[in-house]
């Protein structure tokens, strides 16, 4: 315990020497007591939420849990439970439980108590060989098909890497640049511009950071929305199904640009 409070006291003095009280209130304050006492996500905080993720993100292993209780079961006998498996499973039992009691429920949370699981499942799939052959080369072929067919291009379709792109050879340094809807932070690494996110001037004062709040995260500059038509050169970036409802509360002097990848981009100039 004295080796680990070393190792990891070292980050935290550290960071708090380069960040001082923002790092308390922000990383320990908001990424740590406020995710374990208010949801981020209200939907997701459900009972069996980590148990849905087991099933899904253990695929295909997660047939080992039924196959090793069957075992049992038809021997009518209790487990015997050896150190090690015991410590694995004290590992994955007691992590579950304590995140499944926070508010704030993630698929990433689930890894900590995945390798123990892992480690157990290897274990009960060591004499079958056979088995354990046959079901990782189907599961690598499917999860090399469903990274190709769905993640690569889900993950393309939510970024705004080609708007950002299509911003910087557009040469808006001087000109003021909004997002409209939702704000993509990608847009603004690929542009390396600063993009204000356009709300509503009454709605600025409530969703801008507050402490111990989830509007800490909305770190990005607000742009009042009733000021552009008080702006000469103006770009905006706007999602597709976002691009008509722009239009309409923005009347005056807009022109389409381009549509990059579900992202429009208009531009106002007098």
């Amino acid at each position: 315990m004295l080796l680990f409070f070393v190792i990891a006291g070292s980050w935290y003095y550290m960071m708090y020497g380069l960040h001082g009280e923002i790092f308390i209130s922000t990383f320990l304050g908001v990424h740590n007591m406020l995710r374990a006492t208010v949801s981020e996500h209200p939907k997701f905080d459900v009972w069996y939420y980590y148990l849905a993720i087991f099933i899904i993100g253990f695929f295909p292993w997660v047939f080992t849990v039924p196959l090793v209780l069957k075992k049992y079961w038809q021997a009518k006998t209790w487990p015997q439970i050896d150190e090690k498996t015991g410590f694995l499973l004290i590992w994955a039992v007691t992590i579950a439980v304590f995140y499944q009691c926070m508010a704030t429920k993630y698929p990433t949370y689930s890894f900590p108590y995945m390798l123990p699981l892992s480690i157990l499942a290897a274990r009960s799939l060591s004499n079958h060989e056979k088995l354990f052959k046959v079901v990782a080369s189907i599961t690598a072929g499917l999860y090399i098909i469903l990274l190709f067919m769905i993640a690569i291009p889900y993950c393309q379709n939510r970024s705004a890497k080609e708007a950002g792109e299509a911003l910087a050879a557009l040469n808006v340094e001087n000109n003021l640049v909004v997002g409209f809807g939702d704000y993509r932070t990608s847009a603004v690494f690929y542009s390396n511009q600063t993009i204000y996110r356009l709300e509503k001037k009454a709605n600025i004062e409530a969703i801008k950071p507050k402490e111990m709040s989830w509007d800490s995260k909305n770190v990005m500059p607000f742009l009042a929305e009733e000021r552009l038509a008080n702006e000469k050169e103006v770009w905006a970036l706007c999602g597709q199904d976002q691009a008509e409802r722009f239009l309409a509360e923005n009347t005056e002097g807009w022109k389409f640009v381009q549509k990059y990848n579900k992202i429009y981009i208009f531009q106002k100039s007098k």
